[in-house]
């Protein structure tokens, strides 16, 4: 960011990004939506065309909400102005289709222990010339996010501190799992279907918090409409060997989330999923 950053809020983890972009001393303004909504591509051109900004940050694919932002129709919008485009695809690189040189994305981040099925403790980019290039007129870029150092030390094939290796080397085993084994289309078509069947399972029980079309594929938040004690089905199923995740933040207790991403199966789905039912009942 060399002047001002537009950053597109419609939950917790978005909402971050701006608390990240102020800490770090970078003008910044909020365009907000409501948690639970996809942000209106519409309202992003607007706020765009009063060419106050040089870059914008979005959330992919947000889990506090568990929704999806239709990232195709605003990457079109984004592409009319003259900004760095960042996206933070955390929670959906892997398991949904996002084709980063088409979107023009210019700075891409995920993190390995989400989709991509990984312990903690590799944060992965990839960055356009164009952001390469902006980069070099921003003098305060910081240590952390100096792309140009690391650009410098990858045409030696060596990074500016140790590395995690041991998890490098279980990316280096995913990536072929995933791409030689099980295969990318099949990965996305899984999370689909996983998807719908969670999606499925929250209507007949309680409701989708969010709107249906912009639900997420990997994790599905779930409006507690029956209001189920969060805390006693989270001890309940660890008694049985099981995860469970109550709403975060301000939707703590409101909503519960259920992930199904990364290396999960179908039929590992519909066993949670039962259990559930069996707890409460339903």
């Amino acid at each position: 960011v060399k002047e001002k950053c537009l950053n597109i809020c419609n939950g917790a983890f978005s909402d971050r990004w701006y608390d990240i972009a102020i800490a770090n001393g970078k003008n910044a303004d909020m365009l907000k939506f409501e948690w639970g909504d996809a942000p209106d591509p519409k309202l992003i051109d607007e706020k765009l065309s009063t060419n106050e900004y040089d870059a914008i940050t979005l959330v992919h694919n947000e889990t506090s909400t568990g929704v999806t932002a239709p990232i195709e129709k605003i990457s079109r919008v984004v592409r009319k102005h003259d900004v760095t485009f960042l996206v933070d695809t955390v929670s959906s690189m892997g398991a949904i289709k996002i084709e980063v040189d088409k979107l023009e994305i210019d700075v891409c981040l995920f993190g390995v222990q989400k989709a991509m099925a990984l312990p903690p403790g590799l944060a992965i980019c990839s960055v356009s010339e164009r952001a390469l290039e902006k980069s070099k007129e921003i003098s305060n870029r910081g240590y952390y996010f100096d792309f140009l150092k690391y650009l410098k030390y990858w045409k030696k094939k060596q990074t500016p501190t140790t590395g995690a290796i041991s998890l490098l080397h279980g990316l280096r085993y995913q990536l072929d799992k995933i791409l030689n084994k099980e295969g990318l289309e099949n990965r996305f078509k899984r999370h689909e279907k996983m998807g719908r069947i969670a999606r499925k399972w929250s209507k007949a029980n309680f409701d989708l918090f969010p709107r249906e079309e912009f639900s997420s594929n990997t994790v599905t938040c779930v409006r507690n409409t029956m209001n189920i004690d969060c805390n006693k089905l989270k001890e309940e199923l660890y008694n049985r060997g099981y995860v469970f995740s109550n709403g975060y933040g301000k939707l703590a207790d409101k909503t519960f989330r259920i992930a199904h991403m990364g290396d999960r199966k179908i039929e590992e789905l519909k066993e949670y999923l039962e259990t559930i039912n069996e707890i409460l009942n339903l």
